[in-house]
């Protein structure tokens, strides 16, 4: 009977130190990119936000499970809630990178101990066209919502419905996934100043083909600071009240443009970069300049304010904006063509000796040589020199000696050797810009 009670002990023992999941006290949402789609061309962002309403104070990681793997760490203190983002790549590298990897997303919650607090159900991904993607206007503003008026203005023969998305800081930390706008406003800066290292990336985008319209009138200061002062093709020095607005072209028409006051940035072109594209009697309007393969526009009208709080005139003046740019904003976002070259890099990292070492051509050489040494050759040289027993010595032979070379040449310098390869493509602009791809991959042999 002793015994009986001494293996329950050691039983609920057992049981008692077992790593087990701990209780929790969190939950999360979750988003992806702008509709919950996973963009096949370009990059994606996916924001987690791990809520703590009744405390206390909670911290550990968030995990996240697609294609490969993602941690985070993260403070959430009592009832507050804490977002993080991920970059994740396109889905277009999936089958090239991670050929394990399936069409579902995953999230895990982990105490400062790694126990695992909570665990999303798989989540199935919906990927967009392979092809084409819809026109994304990111919008800088207290309130976006009064821009929602630009998506009629795109043309209907857009494969994907435009959208105005409302931009938070994350848009903005990432460089390659800011390719995903095509166009971006900055209206008013009062809920979100730009760091140096985003307004970089602001920089970067723009240069890489990006349209930026930034707007001036009330906040032009607040305007100014967010935005890197190279790109501005018009330097601002204050404002100026006028009760008017005659312009001096008919390509954009204002009503009711009498009769109210209106704001304008005061200031000056800058030589040699910046040139109008509209001017009224009172001043200029819209003055752009060109940033590598972008271009910038600068508006002495704020662009929520009077005249162009009017249907009618926000509608003329932004139709007159994306008519000049059409060319630029509704072209197809497509994947450069020379990322057909992660195919190669992947199939160095994966070890392929066939791309790598060995082509085709030359192991059905070695095949035919191997074929003739063992047939015809071996028969004439024992039929010559009357050996036939020796057959039972050079057909053994000339098998382990083939299937030696073969693998050694297989296997040659990969043995114990880490092995790199690397990839950096280049894309050369102008003004002394680039764009850098680098494709990666690393063997790491096994040991024992």
């Amino acid at each position: 009977m002793k015994k009986f009670y001494i293996c329950v002990l050691a039983i609920a023992l057992m049981f008692a130190i077992l790593p087990r999941t701990a209780a929790a006290k969190v939950s999360y949402k979750f988003e992806l990119n702008f509709d919950q789609q996973y963009y096949y061309n370009t990059w994606n962002a996916l924001t987690v936000t791990v809520q703590n309403p009744d405390g206390p104070d909670w911290q550990g990681t968030v995990e996240v499970e697609r294609g490969g793997r993602y941690v985070k760490e993260v403070f959430v203190a009592e009832g507050s809630a804490v977002t993080v983002c991920f970059y994740l790549p396109p889905g277009s590298l999936d089958n090239t990178f991670f050929r394990d990897q399936d069409d579902l997303l995953r999230i895990y919650l982990k105490d400062d101990q790694q126990r695992t607090v909570l665990k999303s159900f798989p989540v199935p991904i919906r990927f967009t066209n392979q092809v084409d993607t819809g026109l994304l206007m990111g919008v800088l503003s207290s309130d976006p919502d009064k821009f929602n008026r630009l998506t009629s203005l795109a043309p209907d023969s857009l494969v994907l419905k435009s959208k105005v998305v409302p931009l938070k800081s994350h848009h903005f930390d990432h460089y390659l996934f800011m390719d995903n706008f095509a166009m971006i406003i900055v209206s008013d800066t009062e809920t979100l100043q730009l760091t140096p290292a985003q307004q970089e990336n602001l920089a970067r985008w723009v240069s890489n083909g990006g349209l930026l319209v930034v707007g001036g009138g009330r906040g032009w200061q607040k305007n100014q600071a967010s935005v890197p002062r190279s790109l501005l093709p018009f330097t601002p020095t204050g404002t100026v009240e006028t009760g008017s607005l005659s312009l001096l072209t008919d390509r954009v028409k204002l009503v009711d443009s009498t009769g109210s006051r209106f704001l304008l940035t005061a200031g000056n072109v800058v030589p040699s970069q910046g040139h109008i594209l509209l001017e009224a009697a009172e001043g200029p309007l819209l003055i752009s300049g060109n940033c590598g393969r972008g271009q910038v526009i600068y508006s002495t009208l704020n662009l929520e304010d009077p005249p162009l709080n009017h249907a009618l005139n926000f509608e003329s003046l932004w139709n007159y904006i994306i008519g000049l740019n059409r060319e630029r904003l509704f072209r197809t976002v497509r994947q450069p063509e020379h990322w057909g070259f992660s195919q190669l890099v992947s199939s160095l990292a994966l070890g392929n000796a066939d791309l790598v070492f060995l082509s085709p051509a030359k192991l059905f050489s070695g095949l035919l040589l191997y074929i003739l040494l063992v047939g015809p050759i071996s028969y004439f040289i024992l039929k010559r020199r009357q050996k036939w027993e020796w057959s039972w010595f050079t057909i053994p032979a000339l098998a382990i000696i083939f299937t030696g070379a073969i693998y050694a040449a297989g296997s040659s310098g990969r043995q114990t050797e880490l092995t790199h390869y690397q990839v950096n493509i280049y894309d050369i602009y102008q003004g002394n810009q680039a764009s850098v791809e680098s494709y990666s991959g690393l063997f790491i042999p096994r040991r024992g």
